[in-house]
Formats: C-alpha cells, structure tokens, sequence
C-alpha cells in the first residue's frame, strides 16, 4: 500500500523541527514503555501481597497466638479457645482475651 503524500528527500539533512519531533516521539515512546514496565511490577507486587493477606486473613498462625500467651503460660487453653472461637466467627476481640 503506497503511503499517503510526498516521499520524504533522504539526501537532505533533516531541519530542526522535524529533528526535535522525532525527539519528543522517542521520548514519549520512552516514557510510554517505562510506565508499561512500571504497571506490570505493581501489578505483580498487588497479586503477591494479595495471596500474603488471603493466606493472613485465613486463619490465626499458632506463633501469634503463641507470642501473645507467652508472658501467661497458665491462660494458654483460655487463649487457644479464644482463637477457635475468633476463627468461627467470634470476631477480632476474642484473640485479644477481652470476650472469653
């Protein structure tokens, strides 16, 4: 398919305006394709942190419920019932000792 008006004089060096919008082309195509670059890293950045916070959100890991009745070894029963209890449904209390 022939292109649309004149054929462009090759023998001729190129004038200023038509230098500096090749520049600004390469220049916007630059930035076009660091953003792309940019937006996939985020992307997968969102996807990674979104599996860290399902596998958060599933269930209480037994070292925080640990880490929280270590300085009371005798209320580890009490605690781990309240884990249960947050993990049925209780709420967010629960694991904290304040609804037993």
């Amino acid at each position: 398919m022939p292109s649309r008006g004149r054929k462009p004089n090759t023998s001729i060096p190129p004038s200023r305006l038509l230098t500096q919008q090749r520049q600004f082309r390469a220049r916007k195509a630059q930035l076009v394709q660091d953003l792309e670059q940019r937006c996939r890293t985020l992307e997968a950045e969102n996807v990674q942190l979104r599996r860290e916070l399902d596998v958060l959100a599933g269930e209480p890991s037994p070292q925080l419920v640990s880490a929280r009745c270590s300085g009371f070894p005798d209320v580890t029963p009490l605690m781990n019932e309240a884990a249960l209890f947050c993990l049925l449904g209780g709420g967010a209390d629960a694991i904290d000792g304040d609804v037993v």
